[in-house]
């Protein structure tokens, strides 16, 4: 409860040294972006995950950091703003989740033992099915190898090349009866030397 107090505090001091800096309707703005904000509803269950919170909160404070130091050049940034105010409202409610699960008695050593249980059994059923799925798939793939073998189109390919080749051949030596070659000019200027 204490840290939430603190993170409001911090909040409301941020807010309040840009009040006259920024309009109204910039402020209600900035509130009302930080009442939409939805939250992973597990930390109730099973408590924040201490690594994300802390990450959260370094990154914090070095925004915070450098929004301070716009403030002192008379620059106010809202959107560095209002995206502090966001990480501070996501931490705040993660914190007051997991004060819900730690109030509840969500996270007390005999129901994180049962917790623990819960997932080992889990865990031996998703191994036990995985299995399962490993020899189904095993005599799968035996059947696919079990199946015949088929030639390949590029297996003697040889033989098919050399039938097309002299059918060609037999086709290009019968046209060729039929088509007279044209006489080039010099032909037709020797032809005319002839007669004379």
């Amino acid at each position: 409860v204490q840290i939430i107090a603190e993170l409001q505090d911090i909040r409301d001091i941020l807010v309040d040294s840009v009040k006259d800096k920024l309009s109204p309707r910039q402020l209600s703005v900035l509130d009302d972006e930080q009442d939409e904000l939805e939250t992973d509803p597990s930390v109730q269950f099973f408590g924040v995950e201490w690594d994300s919170a802390f990450a959260k909160c370094f990154n914090l404070k070095l925004n915070i950091r450098i929004f301070k130091l716009m403030l002192e050049g008379d620059m106010v940034d809202s959107i560095s703003l209002a995206s502090i105010l966001t990480e501070l409202s996501k931490v705040e409610k993660q914190v007051e989740q997991h004060s819900i699960a730690v109030l509840s008695g969500g996270l007390s050593s005999e129901q994180l033992s049962h917790q623990l249980q819960q997932q080992m059994r889990l865990s031996q059923v998703g191994q036990f099915a995985n299995s399962n799925n490993i020899l189904k798939k095993e005599g799968e793939e035996e059947r696919k190898r079990m199946v015949k073998y088929r030639k390949n189109k590029t297996e003697n390919l040889t033989a098919k090349i050399a039938v097309t080749r002299n059918y060609q051949r037999r086709k290009s030596s019968v046209a060729d009866f039929g088509i007279k070659k044209k006489t080039s000019f010099m032909e037709k200027v020797s032809s005319l030397l002839d007669y004379v």
